[in-house]
């Protein structure tokens, strides 16, 4: 992949996220001024969500940590010339 289509991807990712980022931002200025979520419950359910983010994100790190130690191992068994396996 050339570095102008590369750069071109980068552009259309970034404006993807500002446009999500402005949606968003949008959807929760409505909703507090509603009242239909105070800014307190809405920082507490943020927070709650960004933990479960985390676990889940970490829960695959170690998932994908483990497959590879297993894969390194499953190599280390084959004691023949690289390639003929």
């Amino acid at each position: 992949m050339s570095l102008i289509s590369q750069r071109l991807q980068i552009k259309k990712l970034n404006d993807r996220i500002l446009s999500q980022n402005i949606l968003i931002q949008t959807l929760i200025d409505v909703m507090i001024e509603e009242e239909v979520i105070t800014e307190e419950e809405l920082e507490t359910k943020l927070d709650f969500n960004i933990k479960e983010a985390n676990h889940f994100i970490n829960s695959i790190e170690e998932e994908t940590t483990t497959e590879s130690d297993e894969i390194n191992e499953i190599g280390e068994l084959w004691y023949g010339t690289v390639g003929d396996c």
